[in-house]
């Protein structure tokens, strides 16, 4: 399991994950994906992260993190008003332009890998948040 290390990063996520819930909360039932897809589809994410292609359970094509992001985010918006969480939602959108490995990698280039677990301690412990695009 990924921890987020900076709170706004958690807040965004939080976000995300309620509006899908309210979302299949009215919507009528779906169908679930096989379990081995959802394995799958979760080997490949974590494995590739933003780059990762992964399998549409109606089709079974595969498709970009990014678009299916997009389009998840794009159900959540109009919800997410609603449950006064629009700005999170909206910095969830940001966080696929700068996810956390390459902003650990970008640390590792600058400062040494030995400078990452001291960075990242700094981000879960600071008393004000960095914000989600730094």
């Amino acid at each position: 399991m990924v921890a987020q290390s900076r709170v706004p990063v958690a807040a965004a996520l939080a976000a995300v994950a309620q509006c899908l819930v309210c979302h299949h909360a009215q919507a009528p039932a779906v169908a679930v994906a096989a379990p081995e897809l959802v394995d799958e589809n979760r080997f490949l994410a974590s494995r590739d992260g933003m780059q990762a292609r992964l399998i549409d359970a109606r089709s079974q094509e595969r498709r970009s993190v990014r678009d299916v992001l997009g389009e998840l985010l794009a159900r959540c918006a109009p919800l997410a008003d609603g449950l006064d969480c629009s700005a999170e939602v909206a910095a969830a959108a940001t966080l696929a332009d700068d996810p956390g490995d390459a902003r650990q990698r970008r640390t590792v280039a600058r400062a040494g890998l030995a400078e990452l677990p001291a960075r990242l301690a700094d981000e879960f412990t600071a008393a004000t948040p960095a914000p989600v695009h730094a």
